[in-house]
C-alpha cells in the first residue's frame, strides 16, 4: 500500500476542482492534448485516493509534524515567519505553505518546541529557532 497523503481541506478541494476541470478539457482537446489531461487527471486521482484530509483546528503542538503550523525566528535577522508544512502539491510560498519535502520542513519535522535548526544550503548558513507549534491533530 502506498503512503498517506495530509492535505488541507482547502487543498484537497483543489485537486478535486482541476480533476473536474481536466474532465471537461480532455473531452474537448486534441489527441495530444487528451494524453497529457488523462495522465494529470490519473496522478490526481491517485493522490485523492490516498489522502487523508487534515483538520481545520489548531491545538497548542509540541513537536512539527506535517500539517504543523509552526512559527520560526530567524537567529540572523531576528524576524519571526509562520509557515505551515503540507504536502507539495499544496505548497506555495506567497501563503507561506512549506512543502514537507523541502529542506527546512525536512529540518522541521519531528523537533520540538523551542529546538534550533541550522540548515546549510548553496546560498549559505540559516538559523532559527521554533517559537511556537500549531497542531491540527491531537
Amino acid at each position: 500500500m502506498e503512503d498517506k497523503i495530509f492535505l488541507t481541506l482547502e487543498g484537497a478541494r483543489a485537486l478535486q476542482e482541476e480533476v473536474v476541470a481536466l474532465q471537461a478539457k480532455e473531452l474537448a482537446g486534441k489527441e495530444k492534448e487528451q494524453v497529457f489531461f488523462s495522465e494529470r487527471k490519473r496522478m490526481l486521482s491517485n493522490v485523492l485516493s490516498r489522502a487523508e484530509v487534515l483538520p481545520s483546528e489548531w491545538y497548542p503542538g509540541t513537536v512539527v509534524e506535517v500539517g504543523s503550523q509552526v512559527t520560526l525566528l530567524d537567529r540572523a535577522f531576528d524576524d519571526e515567519y509562520t509557515y505551515t508544512l503540507v504536502h507539495p502539491f499544496e505548497a506555495d510560498h506567497r501563503t507561506y505553505k512549506l512543502s514537507s519535502q523541502s529542506p527546512l520542513a525536512c529540518a522541521l519535522i519531528g523537533q520540538p518546541l523551542y529546538a534550533h535548526i541550522n540548515l546549510s544550503l548553496a546560498g549559505g548558513e540559516l538559523s532559527y529557532e521554533i517559537t511556537n507549534i500549531l497542531n491540527c491533530r491531537k
